[in-house]
């Protein structure tokens, strides 16, 4: 998942004891092409498969 993009927006944080719990409003996902990237694709695809933009792009791993 290292050659893969998830962007978004906070939509929500509450504080609970010491720790924070948030939403995140996803807008884009760009996947590479590792072997994790196919299986986030899959994943995403099963959970949200109404999404639009998922796309696969290549991400050169410096």
């Amino acid at each position: 998942m290292a050659d893969s993009v998830v962007s978004g927006r906070v939509a929500y944080s509450n504080p609970e004891a010491s720790l924070f719990r948030t939403g995140i409003d996803v807008q884009a996902v760009q996947l590479g092409a590792t072997d994790l990237s196919h299986l986030l694709q899959r994943t995403l695809n099963e959970v949200l498969p109404d999404a639009v933009g998922l796309e696969r792009v290549e991400v050169p791993l410096d």
